[in-house]
């Protein structure tokens, strides 16, 4: 396989090829994954450590093929007792959460936990923690509300503050 591969390099570049015939020669001379895998597991059984292996799978495909941090991690798991050495199965990209999804629930019932609320919608509750700060929502004794104030509570509490001063302005002129 090496003298195929080092021969269409020769061939390639005394034709005097371009870039594609580069990108071909490197997709043919790249050791599949599983067969460098199985490089890492015989280094392993052969007691050396993950830095010697990756030098020396290097030293036969080629340098950069494999780094020591990849060895290490396949070392692991391999002395972990896992030995499948094909990728895992990984689900893909997670859940989208829509805002009017976390809104119907909060409309629902209003005092949810963070947690509860990633349970029903199937995310991560940190996910749901940075939607509602997007949404402008913060927890007070127990119900989710807006952050900012709305006009009837800022004139409530004006109202509650003229009040409260007429009542202290009166205590002051009659003396109590």
């Amino acid at each position: 396989m090496k003298e195929e591969v080092i021969s269409f390099w020769k061939i390639s570049f005394a034709n005097g090829k371009t870039k594609a015939f580069q990108k071909m020669a490197s997709a043919i001379t790249a050791a599949p994954r599983l067969h460098l895998r199985h490089c890492m597991l015989y280094e392993l059984n052969e007691g050396n450590k993950a830095t010697e292996a990756a030098k020396n799978i290097c030293k036969v495909y080629g340098e950069g093929v494999v780094n020591v941090r990849v060895v290490q991690q396949w070392f692991s798991k391999f002395k972990g007792g896992n030995f499948e050495l094909e990728d895992e199965f990984r689900a893909g990209r997670p859940k989208v959460m829509e805002a009017n999804e976390l809104e119907a629930l909060l409309e629902q019932d209003r005092p949810q936990t963070t947690r509860e609320l990633a349970a029903k919608l199937e995310v991560d509750h940190t996910t749901v923690v940075r939607r509602l700060k997007e949404m402008g929502k913060i927890q007070k004794m127990g119900k989710w509300v807006p952050h900012t104030l709305s006009e009837g509570n800022k004139l409530q509490r004006l109202n509650t503050c003229a009040s409260l001063i007429a009542k202290f302005e009166k205590r002051i002129f009659y003396g109590s």
